[in-house]
C-alpha cells in the first residue's frame, strides 16, 4: 500500500535546532512522525508533504519506505504569535495543492491521509486533495473544532464557524476517521462513516530510566539546584503557560524551582512575565531540545505539570515495535452515524 500523508505538522528528527519562526515542535508533530515510522516499519510506503524550514532538503528519506517532502511557497517573514509566521500553514496548503494538481495524472497512491488540528488550511486540503487524486480519504483529528477546540484570538473566533463547517465536510467525505479520545469520537460520529479511537502513541523504550550521569549532566547544564517541577511543551497560549507564573511563585515559597522545556511563539511573553514576577533565579527555560533528550529532561524533574487550556490529551500508547499497552491500550470503536 502507498499512502500520501498530508500534514502541516511533522517532526524532523534529524535536526538539532528548530527556528521558532517556523512554529516549534510539539505533540502533533511528534505523533505524525512516530506514526509514519511505525507504518513504514510495518511495510507501508508513505510520502509525507509537510512544512519545513531553511536548511532542510526539499526531499529526503527517513526510512526505506518513508519520504518527506518540504512544501512551501515564498512568503514574507511577518511574525505571528499563533503560527510563528503569518501565512505559514497557508503557504504549505497552497504549495501542496498545486503540487497535487500537477501530479494528479501520474500519482500512484492508494489512499490520502490528512492530519487535522483545527486550522482552516489543513481542513481545505482534506476537502480538496482526495478529489484531485480521486483516492479515498482517511483523517486523523488531533484537535477537533467540533469537539474541543477553543478559539484563541478575535480572528480565530471570526474563522471558527467556517472551520467547523469545513471539518464537518471533511469528516463526512472520509472513508475513516481516527480520533484520539472517545469524547471527540462521539461528536465526529454524527457525520463520519466510520470512527476509530486511536490514542496517541508513546515510545516506551525512550522512557526507561536514563543513566544517572545523563540526568546529572542535564541538571548541571541548565543550572538546576534543588527540587524541580517541570513543564514540557510548546510555549503557546493553548498550553496554558500563564498558569506557570503563579505556580513558580508558590514553588519559590517552598524552595522549589520550575523548569520549562520547549520553545514557542510566545516565549518572549513568558520570559517578560518571569522577569516582572522576579523569578529569573527560579525559572529555567531550555528552549528547543532534540526529541531524544526529552526523557532525560523529564527524569531531571521531581514532578511534571500540564496546564493546557484545551487539548485532546489522548496519551494512550500504541502497540508496535518497541511499544506496549498502557491502561486500555489501543481502543477500537465503530459507532453508527446517529450515536448521540
Amino acid at each position: 500500500m502507498r499512502v500520501l500523508k498530508l500534514t502541516p505538522f511533522f517532526h524532523h528528527p534529524d535536526v538539532e535546532s528548530w527556528p521558532m519562526a517556523f512554529d516549534s515542535v510539539g505533540g502533533m508533530q511528534v505523533q505524525t512522525w512516530r506514526q509514519a515510522v511505525c507504518l513504514a516499519e510495518a511495510g507501508i510506503h508513505q510520502h509525507v508533504m509537510t512544512i519545513g524550514f531553511p536548511g532542510l532538503p526539499k526531499l529526503r528519506q527517513l526510512h526505506p519506505l518513508l519520504w518527506v517532502e518540504r512544501m512551501m511557497i515564498p512568503m514574507p517573514r511577518i511574525r505571528s504569535e499563533f503560527s510563528g509566521l503569518v501565512g505559514l500553514t497557508q503557504s504549505w496548503a497552497a504549495a501542496t495543492l498545486y503540487a497535487l494538481l500537477q501530479r494528479a495524472r501520474r500519482q500512484d497512491f492508494d489512499v490520502v491521509h490528512v492530519h487535522l488540528d483545527g486550522q482552516i488550511s489543513a481542513l481545505l486540503v482534506a476537502c480538496v486533495a482526495p478529489r484531485l487524486l480521486r483516492r479515498p480519504l482517511i483523517l486523523t483529528v488531533h484537535c477537533s473544532r467540533l469537539a474541543v477546540y477553543t478559539p484563541s484570538s478575535w480572528l480565530d473566533i471570526f474563522q471558527h464557524r467556517l472551520a467547523r463547517r469545513l471539518e464537518r465536510r471533511a469528516v463526512s467525505l472520509a472513508f475513516a476517521v481516527m480520533a484520539l479520545t472517545q469524547r471527540t469520537a462521539v461528536v465526529l460520529a454524527q457525520d463520519a462513516q466510520r470512527v476509530e479511537i486511536v490514542p496517541d502513541m508513546v515510545d516506551t523504550t525512550q522512557f526507561a530510566p536514563p543513566p544517572v550521569e545523563a540526568v546529572t549532566a542535564f541538571r548541571e547544564r541548565h543550572g538546576l539546584r534543588g527540587r524541580t517541577v517541570g513543564f514540557v511543551g510548546r510555549i503557546a497560549k493553548e498550553k496554558g503557560w500563564p498558569h506557570l507564573i503563579p505556580l513558580a511563585l508558590a514553588l519559590r515559597e517552598n524552595g522549589c524551582e520550575l523548569l520549562i522545556v520547549g520553545d514557542g511563539t510566545q516565549r518572549d511573553r513568558l520570559l517578560d512575565a518571569v522577569d516582572k514576577a522576579g523569578l529569573l533565579d527560579w525559572v529555567t527555560v531550555t528552549g528547543f531540545i532534540p526529541n531524544h533528550e526529552v526523557p532525560v529532561a523529564m527524569a531531571a524533574c521531581h514532578l511534571i505539570v500540564m496546564p493546557s487550556l484545551y487539548e485532546e490529551f489522548g496519551g494512550g500508547q500504541h502497540r508496535g515495535p518497541g511499544h506496549r499497552r498502557a491502561g486500555s491500550g489501543l481502543c477500537r470503536w465503530r459507532p453508527s452515524r446517529n450515536l448521540a
